[in-house]
């Protein structure tokens, strides 16, 4: 763990059964108790459903490690950083731009700690038994330096659903609030604040969602949000364009001339 930590392209992503670092958002380590030792997945553990059958084996340790166990165990955490930084893995996704912005809490005014992936409860559709709810992760949450907390919505694309996660998180956060302010050590009566994050996977100018207009709209006066447009992203050097509270940002201009949509 502590080579682990000293390793610039890891990233730290515990929880309270495993330690684990990951590669811009892909787990590479997770270190578990298993009876009276310790199990090691050391590598990107792909799973059953991936196109990718490869995983590598856990390692079980009893004892303090053995040279050779420990350069096995580097070896397969250098492999799948390599796989995720410009092989197999390699992949623009949520993860990496969450993973990215927390190397760079700045970027959307945050400072530390910044929390990542946060456990949280949201609705999950609907049942015989009413609506149930589902598993989330709350994508970032710090204090920005006017002291208040941000909760950041990530998205890549256009996604209808950003406005109403963001909205599913911050109801989950006012319900939480003493145990998210003593985490992020803050005042227990600290604003809130949803900030919109949303990036382009290729690169060109982020969009949002046609309906984001009439759904911000919707908010309730004494809900605090705000918009940011992430660019530059993938190549681990980000910026932010931050509109001002409760404004979202007009579409981009149509383009004209020859092949231009038109009606």
């Amino acid at each position: 763990m502590r080579w682990a930590g000293e390793e610039m392209d890891l990233d730290p992503s515990h929880r309270q059964d495993v330690r684990a670092r990951q590669c811009r958002g892909q787990r590479v380590l997770a270190i578990r108790s298993k009876g009276t030792g310790l199990s090691i997945v050391a590598g990107i553990n792909w799973g059953s459903s991936s196109l990718n059958k490869t995983h590598p084996d856990p390692l079980t340790v009893n004892a303090e490690m053995s040279g050779a166990t420990l350069a096995t165990a580097k070896a397969n955490i250098e492999a799948g950083v390599h796989e995720r930084m410009a092989g197999v893995a390699k992949k623009n996704d949520e993860h990496w731009l969450q993973a990215v912005l927390r190397r760079h809490p700045k970027v959307l005014g945050l400072e530390q700690p910044v929390l990542r992936e946060l456990p949280a409860w949201r609705p999950q559709g609907f049942s015989k038994k009413g609506q149930d709810r589902g598993r989330g992760f709350v994508d970032l949450a710090g204090l920005d330096a006017t002291g208040r907390l941000l909760l950041v919505e990530t998205k890549l694309g256009v996604d209808d659903m950003l406005v109403l996660q963001g909205l599913d998180y911050y109801i989950w956060a006012e319900a939480n609030r003493a145990r998210l302010t003593t985490r992020l050590d803050c005042r227990p009566d600290v604003d809130f604040e949803i900030s919109y994050c949303v990036g382009d996977k290729e690169g060109k100018e982020p969009q949002l969602s046609r309906h984001a207009t009439g759904q911000t709209n919707a908010l309730a006066d004494d809900i605090r949000w705000h918009v940011q447009l992430v660019s530059d992203w993938v190549g681990d050097n980000p910026t932010a364009d931050r509109f001002p509270l409760r404004l979202v940002p007009p579409p981009p201009p149509l383009k004209t001339g020859p092949g231009a949509k038109t009606g």
